[in-house]
């Protein structure tokens, strides 16, 4: 028997990737303008995959960021002629509940349009606010103004894992935006996260188009799936608890093998990552400190996974894997701890100080937001979950910071509750670093602790200067 199979729960694409650029056959294309929403809500809320845990504080919606898989049971099924575009709709509510309950239906491959209008949808339905401001007031475009993203699954042969376990082959998923012949671009998400998710009005609205910072028609940009997330190999695909355990060198590993092999890539001009994508930045950059120009983390801090942010980790793990109903990860129904201790990690490490005081300034204010959150639909598989936190434990960068030769621009923020700049770690470590600095958010009612990161607004032009000035170091 073979090590740790891959099982595909749907059929291999019809073609491999065989070079730069190239896509399989089966690739699902994403039409930007289906990103229309009817009037602006906070850009906390649009900040859907880019956050950890996808919460939108405005509106009381707490989800995980795979809320395609369970809505009415997708499971892997391939699209037999789902639409494409979510259009305008003056009754929007009843148009997005019809157009949710036909994704769920047949919609595996339009990922990316699912996940909006789902997470728009339990916006909607659960908001606590009930204010949605215009779009032009807070100036950002109705459709997404960059190129049609494009995903495609390409195929690592004997990954061998960190444990020394290998699997024949694993499935990396992955999203593209622009041309192959731009200056390449990495982009990692958060924990829970996806590269679709990525693709939100405020991050992706604010540096794939015209004159942005990452514009699309002169950066290629690349959006990988870590592994245990979106549509990359994970628990939930059939071997449950028997999933190799993976760490974030693997997933770093998964991701150089799709960019190199996959994509064909010799180098690229910037990696940048969020939360856990900032932490994988890190291993990236020492990793493989020849092939990168420039290095972005972000909300992360380049030192082992302790104090706080691994205790309230640990409550997500434990809760799991103490709760009967988990049966060692061979259950019939989803264990319904996770749902509690993610609600409670969230609030707990996420969400900014003076946010949740303008959210919650009185006691029926807040028992709403929480009773929200509690009642919103949480979807995620409960050993995707156990593994994608646990894969966090023996994080730890700061041996090997030397080695990053790539221009370091860290940003985190000032009341990022897992990442407290007042222990003065990320500036102390920064210092090993021969060409690194530091760009700290103020905070404010406008920051999400945690999450700001996920709002290019506050740091778009920081990367700008930063492409501008870093040299090139590579071909």
């Amino acid at each position: 028997m073979r090590a740790a199979p891959l099982v595909r729960p749907h059929p291999r694409p019809l073609s491999h990737l065989r070079g730069r650029g190239e896509f399989c056959s089966a690739r699902a294309e994403i039409d930007p303008a289906s990103r229309w929403m009817p009037g602006r809500l906070s850009d906390f809320e649009q900040s859907s995959g880019a956050s950890e845990d996808r919460i939108a504080l405005g509106s009381g919606l707490w989800q995980h960021e795979e809320a395609d898989d369970a809505a009415g049971g997708i499971g892997h099924e391939q699209s037999k002629g789902c639409a494409s575009k979510l259009l305008p709709e003056p009754d929007m509510r009843n148009r997005l509940a019809n157009a949710s309950a036909a994704l769920c239906t047949n919609a595996r491959p339009f990922r990316g349009i699912l996940e909006i209008g789902m997470n728009l949808l339990n916006v909607l339905l659960n908001a606590t606010t009930g204010v949605l401001v215009s779009l032009a007031a807070f100036g950002v475009a109705a459709g997404a103004d960059y190129p049609q993203p494009k995903e495609g699954d390409w195929f690592a042969k004997d990954f061998r894992f960190h444990t020394g376990e290998v699997m024949p082959e694993l499935r990396v998923h992955y999203t593209t935006v622009g041309v192959p012949s731009g200056e390449p671009v990495v982009i990692l998400h958060g924990t829970t996260g996806s590269g679709t998710g990525m693709l939100s009005p405020a991050f992706a609205g604010e540096l794939f188009g015209p004159g942005q910072p990452l514009d699309a028609s002169r950066y290629y940009i690349i959006l990988p799936d870590s592994m245990g997330h979106g549509r990359t190999a994970k628990p939930s695909d059939g071997l449950h608890a028997k999933f190799p355990q993976y760490d974030y060198g693997d997933m770093v590993t998964a991701q150089y093998r799709l960019v190199t092999e996959g994509l064909g890539l010799r180098h690229v001009r910037l990696v940048l990552g969020f939360s856990m994508g900032g932490m994988n930045a890190w291993i990236w950059g020492e990793k493989y400190p020849e092939f990168m120009d420039a290095l972005v983390p972000m909300a992360s801090q380049p030192s082992a996974m302790s104090s706080r942010n691994w205790m309230m980790r640990r409550l997500i793990i434990d809760s799991i894997r103490n709760d009967p109903d988990w049966n060692n990860g061979e259950y019939t129904a989803q264990p319904r701890s996770p749902r509690f201790a993610s609600v409670f990690y969230g609030i707990a490490t996420a969400g900014g100080t003076l946010a949740y005081q303008k959210l919650a300034p009185s006691r029926e204010a807040a028992d709403k937001l929480l009773d929200d959150r509690l009642a919103a639909p949480f979807t995620a598989d409960a050993n995707d979950t156990l593994y994608q936190y646990a894969a966090s434990g023996d994080y730890d960068p700061s041996p090997d910071l030397g080695r990053i030769q790539a221009t370091v621009l860290a940003i985190n923020s000032a009341d990022d509750e897992r990442n407290p700049p007042e222990t003065g770690i990320t500036d102390r470590e920064l210092k090993r670093i021969k060409n690194a600095r530091l760009f700290l958010i103020p905070a404010s009612e406008d920051t999400r602790g945690h999450l700001t990161a996920a709002f290019a607004k506050f740091w778009k032009q920081q990367v700008q200067d930063l492409l501008a000035t870093a040299p090139h170091r590579g071909s």
